[in-house]
C-alpha cells in the first residue's frame, strides 16, 4: 500500500507477486495437513543457505573471504538449530510440485489465484509490457506509429489493485489459518476477520466497477 501511495508502481507489483507466491505455498502445506511438510519447508531454507554458503566458498579469492561464507553457513544451521550433519546442501524445488500445481490442488484448475500470479509474473522477468508500462513513453505523435522513448520521470502509478490484492491475501490466509484452530479463543477474532473481508472485496469491486471498468469503457466508444 505504500509502494503505491508513493508512486512505486513497479515495486508495489513485485512485492504483491511474492506475496502471491507464499499465499499459494501457505495455503497448500494448509491444506495438506502433513508436518513433515512443515519441516521440509524449514530444512529446505537451511539447505538453500548452505548451497549458497559453499558456493560463495569456492569462489572465494582470499582466505578471508571464505571464512566470511563458511560463517555464513554455520549461523544459518545454529539458528534453526540442527547439527552440520542433518543439513543436506538444496539445490532446485523445496517440493515435488510446481506452484501451479499447487494451486489446481488448492483452488481448482484455471483459479484466479495462479492467473494473477501468472500475470505478476510478467514484472519479476523484465517482460517488455512491463518495461514500457513503468520505463518508457510512448510518443502522442500519431506518426511515429507507438514509438518509445525513455522516461525521466521514475515514478508510476499501479493503481489501487494491488493494495486491495494484499489485504484480501492477508485476510484469506489469516482465515485458514484460524480455520484449523478449534478454541473459542479465536471465534470472535474469525468473525472480525472474515467480516472485513467481506468488506474490503466490496470496497474493490466499487473501486473496480468506477475506475477500471468505466475507464475501459470510456477507452471502447471513443
Amino acid at each position: 500500500m505504500e509502494f503505491d501511495r508513493t508512486f512505486k508502481g513497479e515495486i508495489s507489483d513485485l512485492v504483491l507477486r511474492a506475496q502471491m507466491e507464499s499465499f499459494i505455498v501457505a495455503s497448500w502445506l494448509i491444506k495438506r495437513k502433513d508436518p513433515a511438510l512443515f519441516i521440509r519447508f524449514r530444512e529446505f531454507s537451511t539447505g538453500r543457505e548452505r548451497l549458497f554458503g559453499e558456493m560463495l566458498a569456492g569462489h572465494a579469492p582470499n582466505d578471508e573471504m571464505k571464512k566470511q561464507a563458511t560463517k555464513l553457513i554455520d549461523e544459518a544451521i545454529e539458528e534453526a538449530g540442527v547439527h552440520h550433519i542433518d543439513v543436506a546442501t538444496e539445490r532446485g524445488d523445496a517440493f515435488e510440485l510446481r506452484i501451479d500445481q499447487m494451486a489446481d490442488e488448492v483452488f481448482g484448475k484455471d483459479n484466479m489465484y495462479y492467473l494473477l500470479f501468472k500475470r505478476l509474473s510478467d514484472v519479476t522477468h523484465g517482460h517488455w509490457r512491463i518495461i514500457a508500462k513503468h520505463d518508457l513513453l510512448k510518443s502522442i505523435n500519431p506518426m511515429q506509429n507507438g514509438l518509445y522513448d525513455y522516461k525521466e520521470n521514475s515514478n508510476t502509478y499501479a493503481g489501487l489493485i494491488p493494495s486491495f490484492m494484499a489485504v484480501n491475501l492477508s485476510l484469506e490466509i489469516m482465515m485458514a489459518v484460524l480455520a484449523d484452530i478449534d478454541a473459542e479463543d479465536v471465534a470472535e477474532l474469525k468473525k472480525v476477520i472474515e467480516g472485513f473481508h467481506q468488506y474490503a472485496w466490496k470496497k474493490y469491486l466499487e473501486y473496480y466497477n468506477k475506475y477500471v471498468i468505466s475507464n475501459e469503457t470510456n477507452k471502447t466508444d471513443e
